[in-house]
Parts: C-alpha cells; sequence; structure tokens
C-alpha cells in the first residue's frame, strides 16, 4: 500500500516600513511664517498722543513645511512666541542731532483671543494662533506726547524688528518681520502772553514802561527771529495824540528774560530783511516753565502837551533768514 504524505508549509509574511523624507531647502517656510518681511506706518504729530495700528497675518502650524500646513496627516496648529525689540526713534531732519533720546512708548499685540504688551526686547506668549492658516493680527503703537513736544522738525524713525517662534521638545522654527514706523513733526512757532502796556512818568520827562514778559515758541526751542513795527509810522516808533498832531517818539527793547541779548529794536514791517533779531525759542508752546522774553518800552525827553498819547506795535517770529 502506497501512503502519500503532504506537508503544508508554514505561510511566511514579510513586513517592510516605508519611509519618506522630504527636504526642504533653505529657502522654504518653516512652521512659523509671517506672511510678509515688512510693514510701515507714518503718522503726522499733533501735539498730542500718537496712536497707530498695523494688521499684519501670521500663521503657526505642524508640518514640515508652509506647503504641508494643509496636508491632512500632517495637519495641527501649534502654539508660537513673540519677541518685539528696537523701539528707540531717530531723528531725520535739518536740526539735529536731537541730545534727547526718544522711543516707542508701548507696542500691543492682538490676534483673535491672544492680546499682550510687547515689552522691548522680552518675548511673549505662548499664543494659540486657533488655524492652521494665516491668521488675522495687528501690532498697535503708542507714543506719549510728552516725549515728542520739544521734538525737533523733521521725521522720526523707528524699525521695530518683530521675532516669531515655534518650538516643541524637538525643535523650534522662526521667522522675523519689520515695522517702519515714522513720524513727523512739524515746524512751529507762537507768541503769546503781550497785553496792553502802560506808561508812567518818574516826574523828570522821562517815561518807560516795566519790562513785560511774554512767550515765544519754537518747536525743538530752535532760534527764532524777530522783527516789530508800529501803527503810526513804519521807520520808526511813534506815539501819537487823537484827534490833534501832537506824537511822541519811542523806543522798543527786547531781551530774553534772564536779561541776556538785549536790543534796541529798529522798526522793521517786511519779511526778511536785516533789521531783525535772534533768541533762542521755549520748548514749551505756553511757556510752561516761564516766559521767555521782555519787552520795555521807553520815552526820554518828552516835552509834548498833556493827554493821551497810543501806538499799536506788531511783533513778528518766523524762522531765521
Amino acid at each position: 500500500m502506497l501512503f502519500a504524505i503532504i506537508r503544508h508549509w508554514p505561510k511566511w509574511y514579510l513586513s517592510v516600513l516605508l519611509t519618506v523624507t522630504v527636504a526642504t531647502s533653505d529657502n522654504a517656510y518653516s512652521w512659523f511664517e509671517f506672511s510678509s518681511d515688512q510693514y510701515s506706518v507714518t503718522a503726522d504729530w499733533n501735539d498730542e498722543n500718537i496712536e497707530k495700528t498695523i494688521p499684519f497675518s501670521l500663521r503657526s502650524c505642524f508640518g514640515l513645511s508652509a506647503d504641508w500646513c494643509d496636508t491632512w496627516w500632517l495637519t495641527g496648529k501649534q502654539n508660537y512666541f513673540l519677541t518685539a525689540s528696537d523701539f528707540n526713534l531717530t531723528y531725520e531732519g535739518s536740526y539735529g542731532p536731537d541730545p534727547k533720546e526718544r522711543s516707542i512708548a508701548e507696542v500691543i499685540f492682538q490676534q483673535g483671543t491672544n492680546t499682550s504688551v510687547l515689552n522691548d526686547g522680552v518675548e511673549a506668549g505662548s499664543f494659540d494662533p486657533d488655524s492652521t492658516d494665516f491668521v488675522e493680527a495687528a501690532l498697535t503703537f503708542r507714543v506719549l506726547n510728552q516725549d515728542l513736544f520739544d521734538a525737533l522738525p523733521g521725521k522720526y524713525q523707528a524699525t521695530i524688528n518683530l521675532y516669531g517662534i515655534e518650538r516643541d521638545d524637538n525643535s523650534s522654527f522662526d521667522d522675523t518681520t519689520q515695522f517702519d514706523v515714522t513720524i513727523k513733526i512739524p515746524e512751529r512757532m507762537k507768541i503769546s502772553g503781550l497785553k496792553d502796556i502802560e506808561l508812567t512818568s518818574n516826574g523828570n520827562n522821562n517815561v518807560s514802561s516795566a519790562w513785560i514778559n511774554f512767550c515765544v515758541f519754537s518747536q525743538g526751542g530752535l532760534p527764532f527771529q524777530l522783527r516789530a513795527y508800529g501803527s503810526n509810522a513804519t521807520d520808526r516808533f511813534v506815539l501819537k495824540q487823537s484827534p490833534t498832531s501832537g506824537e511822541i517818539t519811542y523806543r522798543l527793547l527786547i531781551r530774553a528774560s534772564d536779561g541776556s541779548n538785549r536790543k534796541n529794536i529798529q522798526p522793521n514791517p517786511v519779511d526778511g530783511s536785516s533789521s531783525a533779531y535772534q533768541w533762542a525759542g521755549a520748548t514749551t508752546p505756553d511757556c510752561s516753565n516761564g516766559n521767555n522774553m521782555s519787552l520795555r518800552v521807553r520815552v526820554n525827553g518828552n516835552s509834548e502837551p498833556s493827554g493821551v498819547y497810543s501806538d499799536v506795535v506788531t511783533v513778528v517770529v518766523e524762522p531765521p533768514a
């Protein structure tokens, strides 16, 4: 009898682990990304605090590059951190250098429910991006009026660097963008504090006023040019009696309030002529730290008959010619 023996060999299975390595070039976007590498804003200063908001966008996602952020098997939002730096304002104008250091007082970040005051050079976060797509965000810049009231005319500029980073246990990915902030300071001058002047006699035909203080403000405390003229004559200062023809000539003296740089003013109704005089301006519009200028009217040797004599003097303040 013939027997057949049949053996059933066990089945063998081969498992192969397939791995794919995706290489990214040096210019590939990382997991954290700003939508642009530069933003800018310009503000005109009007003697008040400046507050400007610049919108931008960013994304922080789990993926090998920005192109992979929305790939279904890698999608995942990642918390991120921000650091803003370089808040100092640099003067760019023809009156420099500015001896005073000036800076942006506050930078406020907002994105969705994420809000933070960013201190210069200090990291803030972590922030939840809420999405793997680009999300809208904004930086608000505040510059205080107290830091600009005595600024020189021209432009002040700051380039704030905003650094963002997403990190996990194994690696980190970052990006940097810039915010150019420009502040324009106008040329301004103002004269204030002048009032009617009363003349008194010392009993010896010498008639004069006291020294009358007033204010001349010039943006940044820059030098100003001053000229003056009366309404009764263009070539001299004269008091006239009305309705008669009596007249009394007088002198107009102007100086700094500390008594320096005293000038015997010659009438000058013409802009830009040589009969103008220069002093240093006050840095506050109404001389809150004290008036910086004084004037006095003096009449010597008067022999005119008694009566009321008057003149209207116009004082003009302008930049040096």
